[in-house]
C-alpha cells in the first residue's frame, strides 16, 4: 500500500518529460476549456478561476497528470514521453491507487462511523501516504 508512482510505477529507462504539478486546484484537461487552442495541457481550477497550467509534452501524458493531482501527487513529476507507455503507467497506477483507497477508507470506517471524521482522517494520511512517510 506504501508504493509510490515514482519509482515503483515509472520505467526511468525510457524517455519522460519532468513537469511541476501544483499543490492547489482541480484538474482540467486544456482540450476542455478551448479545443480549437489547445490539444494538450492541463488547467487547474480553483473555482471558476484558473490558477495554475501543466504543458504536457503529448496529449496522452494528459489523463495521466490528472490521475496524479487527484492521487495526491504535487510537485516536481516525470511522465513517460511515449504515448503507450503513458497508456501503460495510467493503467497500473490507477488500479493500483484505486485497491489502495478503499483499502484506506475501510480501516478508516471500521475506526469510525462518523463520515466527517473519516473524510478528516483520509485527507490527513494521504500527504503521508503519496511522500511514502
Amino acid at each position: 500500500m506504501l508504493r509510490r508512482y515514482d519509482p515503483d510505477f515509472l520505467d526511468l529507462a525510457r524517455p519522460y518529460d519532468t513537469l511541476e504539478l501544483p499543490a492547489e486546484g482541480i484538474p482540467h484537461p486544456l482540450k476542455d476549456t478551448n479545443p480549437l487552442l489547445y490539444d494538450r495541457g492541463v488547467v487547474f481550477m480553483k473555482g471558476k478561476k484558473p490558477i495554475a497550467k501543466a504543458d504536457s509534452a503529448i496529449p496522452a501524458q494528459d489523463p495521466l497528470i490528472i490521475l496524479l493531482v487527484r492521487s495526491g501527487v504535487q510537485g516536481l513529476v516525470r511522465l513517460p514521453h511515449e504515448p503507450a507507455e503513458c497508456k501503460r503507467v495510467w493503467q497500473e497506477f490507477a488500479d493500483f491507487w484505486r485497491h489502495r483507497e478503499a483499502a484506506i477508507r475501510e480501516l478508516i470506517a471500521n475506526r469510525t462511523l462518523d463520515e466527517a471524521t473519516q473524510e478528516k482522517i483520509y485527507a490527513a494520511l494521504l500527504p503521508l501516504i503519496t511522500r511514502g512517510e
